[in-house]
Formats: structure tokens, sequence, C-alpha cells
């Protein structure tokens, strides 16, 4: 095929013609306006809020303590001995009444039956003083007997009755001391201590065994010097232990000391705790206790995260129909991470417990 000029004059002028086209489609692609961004509406602030509990008269003021013994006493013989089974372990518990130790009875068996024969014996010899006092009344009545037969049968007679009278008493010692060579528990306890060992002889009135009762047991507290001023707003007491969290131990004051803790602003208090049979409680636990009070005034609880406010007031937040409404309140006492205000709130009523500085009157929040 033969290229002629006119062939190429014409190919030149279709290209420029393209590229024309394509620098007009630039231009307008680059003029268009581009899209306006949509402003976002911001939503409510989100918060934590809870119910008002009731309004309560009373207050609970808590302390922590330690258990000890309500009451701890040292065993011993009455009687002195060889100690021949003594086999109480310490922490062991044993019931009123049981035998903890015993010493060898031989020796006191021996004297109850030596004073037996005796007093046998002696019986024998009054009975038969006794017949013949009564015998010789009767002859000097007759006047056969003389008044000195009479007087020596009287005396015989005495003799006799005042040995057998000391016979009984020696006999009835004797059993006693037979019986003291066990030694008992005077009340459900546990063994704190020994002092002794199987086979030691032992005087009479020397320890052989620490015991303490387990059926009641003391917390020791110290108290500040309000409860003392408020001492008659007390109602109640109970014990809760660290070792068995939520259970509640009703309580009793044993007594409340008015001297001043030396190197403390505090006073010593003491509560009774009844235990019930086969109790874990030991002395040396810890636990917290309680104090109910009586209150001039009606107070609501609230969490402290609910407050905010300076000095002049603290006031929170409640919702209305999804909007905050500031409301001032008194704080009577702090307790742990709540506040106690005065009474002003409607029970059930929401409050926001989390968030509540971020926030102002009026404003649309959202329920967490």
């Amino acid at each position: 095929m033969r290229i002629t000029e006119s062939h190429l004059k014409s190919d030149a002028l279709a290209l420029k013609h393209r590229w024309r086209l394509i620098a007009v489609c630039l231009l307008f692609c680059g003029c268009v306006p581009a899209a306006a961004p949509v402003a976002e509406t911001p939503l409510p602030p989100l918060v934590r809020t809870a119910e008002v509990p009731q309004a309560s008269s009373t207050e609970v003021r808590s302390f922590p303590g330690i258990a000890k013994e309500a009451k701890r006493i040292n065993l011993s013989f009455r009687i002195p001995g060889k100690l021949i089974n003594f086999d109480v372990s310490v922490g062991e518990r044993i019931a009123k009444d049981a035998v903890v130790a015993k010493l060898d009875p031989r020796d006191y068996k021996l004297a109850v039956q030596r004073f037996d024969a005796e007093y046998t014996a002696a019986k024998t010899a009054l009975e038969t003083a006794d017949a013949n006092l009564k015998r010789l009344t009767a002859l000097l009545a007759d006047d056969v007997a003389s008044q000195t037969q009479f007087d020596a049968a009287k005396v015989q007679f005495e003799t006799a009755k005042g040995k057998t009278e000391a016979l009984t008493a020696q006999i009835n010692a004797a059993k006693n001391a037979l019986s003291d060579t066990e030694l008992k528990a005077p009340f459900d306890g546990i063994a704190a201590e020994r002092f002794a060992e199987s086979g030691e002889n032992v005087a009479a009135g020397i320890a052989v065994l620490s015991f303490y009762d387990v059926s009641h047991i003391d917390m020791a507290v110290n108290v500040p010097e309000e409860l003392l001023i408020r001492f008659k707003d007390i109602r109640n007491y109970y014990v809760e232990f660290e070792t068995f969290p939520g259970k509640k131990f009703p309580a009793a004051l044993k007594e409340f000391g008015l001297a001043i803790q030396p190197g403390k602003q505090s006073y010593p208090m003491e509560v009774r705790v009844d235990l019930p049979k086969d109790s874990s409680v030991f002395p040396g636990m810890t636990a917290m206790v309680h104090i109910g009070m009586q209150r001039p005034k009606l107070t609501q609880r609230v969490p402290l995260s609910a407050l905010f406010g300076g000095d002049e007031a603290t006031a929170l937040w409640t919702l209305e129909n999804g909007k905050t409404v500031r409301r001032d309140v008194k704080v009577v006492s702090i307790i742990g991470s709540e506040a106690e205000i005065e009474a002003v709130l409607e029970p059930q009523a929401k409050i926001v417990i989390a968030g509540a500085r971020s926030l102002h009157a009026g404003q649309t929040v959202r329920e967490n």
C-alpha cells in the first residue's frame, strides 16, 4: 500500500482532535466540587446509676478486734501422786466431766479399806457400849447398879460414839481423795497447754493442764471517745470473723473500760459471743465487731463516687426522665466507700454514681 501525503495529514488531524477531547474531560472532572461532610450529632454521656436505699434511723460502726478466751483456768489435782494416765493432746476438745488425767490410786484405795475396817470395829464397839449403857440405866433406876458403874458405861459409850464419828469423817475424806485421783474437765473446753507428763510425781495444787472454755469467746476492741459519749445510743452488737465471711455472730457487751488506752486515743471494750457446739472459732482470730447505733435523724447511704462539690456545698445528681437534677446533701459520716447523708432523697430514686463530676444540670445522659 502506498502512503501518500494526504494520508499523513489526515492521521495527524485525528490525533490532534483526540488530545483536545482528553484535555476537555480532564478540565471538567477537576472543576466538580467535593461533597460537604455531614456533621455527626454527639451521643449523650454514658453514666452508671444506682437506686437510693430506704432511709434508716440507725448506723453501724465497725472496729477490728481479736478473739480471746472467755474463761481460761489451770487444772490441778487436790492431792499429790504419780501421773499414770495423761494422754490429752494440746488443742484437743474435751467434754465436761471427761477424765483428762489420773493419779495412781493404790495408796488411796488402801486408805479407804483401812478406814472401812476400823469403822466396822468401832461401830461394833459402839453398839456394845450402847447396850451396856441402856442396861446400867435400868439397873441404876432399880438401885441395883451404882452411879460409878453407870458413869463408866456412859464414858465408854461417848468414847465409842466419838471414834465412830471420827472414822466416818476419815472414810469420807479417804473416798474423796480416791475420787480426786481422777482430774475431770469442769466445762466443755480445749486443752491449751500441758505442764506435766505421765509418770511424773505431781504435788497438790500444781497445774498440769491449761484449759479454756469453748462455749463463749470474747472480742477485745478499741473504740473512740464518740462511742463513750453516745453509749446510750448503742442498740446491738454482732461479730464477723474473717475466716467465716458473711456469717454474723450476735454478741453482748461484757465490759466497757473508762480509762483511755496508754498511747492511744481510744477506750477498751469487750463483747462476748455465744458459740455453737463444735465451733471453729478460736482465740487469736481476727474479726470485725459491728455496733448498731440509733441516730437522731434519718439517714441514707450513697457511694462516695456519687458526691461532688466543694467545702461550701456537697451535691449529687438524680435522674428524672433521663435528665440530671442537682440535689444538695449533707454528709453525716463516711463509712468505708460510702457516705451517710441526711435523708432528702426518695427511696428507689436513681442517682449517678460514676461520671458525676463531668455533668451539668438538665443534661441528658445514657445509663450504663
